[in-house]
């Protein structure tokens, strides 16, 4: 009779003299494992090494997969974080959105989708060109992203209509390329003119087009997203995590000037850009860059690794 997993092995019994059934021989020809099912294999992947390849089990064999999960050392996180012998003592960067232009650009795929104009609303927005909250009557897009994100762009009466929604196609693009779990809080888009710094948190991202456009020349638009989006949907639910701050602690070390004169308010979105380089976009960055990330910010790249953020956009 059929036995094992996917009943494709044979076990047998034998009638013998007097007519009796003997026992059931071994199962013969079992497969390895039942279709469908998937587990952590033998080979070890990642950065560190601390992650295991997962299986799946096709036609009664497990072939590897590309994915990698670090599972096993995220179920017991703070035994898997190291003293970081190589922790440098000054941080090597500035800030780190200046650090490489080459991560993500106009070729890349994105989930921004779709807009349609509302009109005009009033809506209380932030201002840094007066340093304060105004209340205008601002241009009204709905933007889609993705299947089922929907994002309010609010664009300064300032601008016409046909303006605004040039700027809206502007920007749009870019912060759909960025990583989707970035969007996961954005509601809004603030939109100004001025020459004044992006910002983030308030479930929102605040854009002044001048700067926005230094940004793009300099070819770190959605670099800039990615630190801004990381305020908006990382910073209140980890900064105060204490396998965040227990991180922070067992690396020794800062990843730029800013994350260690703001370590709670900009160390998440400062390595958060150059933690998704190495793990993702390693091919994109240089070997020094790479080694310069990896010897600073280990334990917060684990922290970060077992938080599930990686780079996939949007469905």
């Amino acid at each position: 009779e059929a036995c094992g997993p996917n009943g494709a092995g044979r076990r047998t019994q034998v009638c013998d003299a007097s007519g009796t059934w003997g026992p059931w021989s071994d199962c013969q020809g079992v497969d390895e494992c039942e279709n469908g099912a998937t587990a952590s294999g033998e080979d070890s992947c990642g950065i560190f090494l601390e992650g295991r390849i997962l299986v799946d089990c096709i036609n009664g064999q497990w072939e590897a997969t590309e994915t990698c999960s670090h599972e096993e050392m995220c179920a017991d996180l703070a035994s898997h974080y190291q003293t970081n012998e190589t922790a440098p003592t000054e941080p090597p960067f500035w800030g780190t959105i200046f650090t490489t232009s080459e991560l993500l650009d106009s070729n890349d795929p994105t989930s921004y989708d779709s807009l349609s104009y509302v009109g005009q609303g009033e809506r209380i927005m932030y201002d840094r060109r007066v340093a304060n909250w105004v209340t205008e009557t601002p241009h009204l897009f709905n933007v889609q992203f993705g299947a089922a994100k929907q994002i309010e762009f609010q664009v300064n009466p300032e601008f016409t209509r046909e303006e605004a929604e040039r700027e809206v196609v502007t920007y749009a693009g870019p912060i759909g390329r960025i990583p989707g779990f970035l969007l996961r809080d954005v509601e809004t888009v603030w939109i100004h003119r001025g020459n004044n710094a992006f910002g983030g948190g308030n479930n929102n991202l605040l854009i002044h087009t001048e700067q926005g456009e230094s940004y793009q020349s300099s070819g770190i638009l959605e670099e800039t997203f990615i630190h801004e989006a990381t305020h908006t949907s990382v910073d209140q639910e980890h900064q105060d995590a204490p396998l965040w701050v227990l991180a922070q602690e067992m690396d020794g070390a800062w990843i730029s000037h800013y994350a260690q004169d703001y370590p709670q308010r900009e160390d998440l979105a400062e390595s958060m850009l150059l933690y998704l380089a190495a793990v993702y976009w390693k091919e994109l960055i240089s070997d020094e860059l790479y080694e310069t990330i990896v010897t600073t910010i280990p334990n917060r790249i684990r922290y970060f690794q077992c938080q599930g953020f990686t780079s996939a956009l949007l469905d």
